[in-house]
């Protein structure tokens, strides 16, 4: 059976979580994982649950949309695609979250939105699966599965050399898994990478967790890892350095 898209609902007002967690839950596709009413306890449910998808609204307990998706940007977790929530009063302020998380926010919906929810339902899932092209679906020992489109991929976890994020793109950009044969972008965070990784995958920073069947060495002081037949040097991060030193000399 094709697994549910996990989404988070977050918005103030209970009876609107209510009924939206409601129509999500009746779809063929979607399920509600978690829901939360408030900037912080938002961020908390997306950080422990990592859902596929998020349904939010404008203005929240303690703050709006924008302090929510800031706060995660800074925490450098990768945000999923987001439906923006919005009353005609804020459409503007709506319009001006999806033009600057562009990369994230697949549509605007305006409030009351279980009118027409079939049509509705249908642009949002096409936008999602438009975004999400290349999905991670399942994490092995010895193999990861992932789904690009129409076609499914099954990658040997032996031949997996790294996964990365860009400094540039931290907390929006998509994660790309490096391989033996090429590189590939998929729609996975790495606090979920880690928790799923077989044990000779190490985190050594927020950006890279790495295959340490492929290090070729490494040094303390300047903190640099090499990997085989990989040109760029990584960095061990602050509070990482332990890992990869207590793997390979204890």
């Amino acid at each position: 059976m094709k697994r549910k898209i996990n989404v988070c609902v977050i918005d103030d007002e209970a009876d609107v979580r209510a009924v939206l967690s409601e129509v999500i839950d009746n779809s063929s596709e979607m399920q509600v994982v978690c829901e939360s009413g408030s900037v912080s306890g938002g961020i908390e449910v997306i950080v422990d649950n990592d859902p596929d998808l998020i349904f939010l609204d404008i203005k929240l307990i303690g703050g709006d949309a924008f302090q929510l998706l800031n706060k995660l940007k800074e925490l450098d977790f990768l945000i999923p695609p987001v439906v923006i929530n919005t009353g005609y009063s804020d459409f503007e302020y709506a319009k001006r979250i999806f033009n600057e998380y562009k990369n994230i926010v697949i549509m605007i919906l305006q409030k009351p939105f279980w009118e027409d929810w079939a049509e509705k339902e249908e642009n949002i899932l096409s936008k999602y699966y438009d975004m999400s092209s290349k999905v991670l679906t399942s994490v092995k020992n010895d193999r990861i599965v992932f789904r690009s489109r129409r076609e499914t991929y099954i990658i040997r976890t032996k031949d997996i050399k790294l996964f990365k994020i860009s400094s540039g793109n931290k907390g929006m950009g998509k994660t790309t898994m490096v391989t033996v044969e090429g590189e590939y972008d998929i729609n996975k965070s790495m606090n979920s990478l880690e928790r799923e990784l077989p044990s000779n995958f190490i985190r050594i920073s927020r950006f890279n967790i790495i295959n340490s069947d492929f290090v070729e060495k490494y040094n303390s002081h300047s903190n640099n890892v090499y990997l085989k037949d990989y040109e760029m040097v990584l960095s061990m991060g602050m509070g990482y350095k332990e890992r990869i030193v207590d793997y390979f000399e204890k």
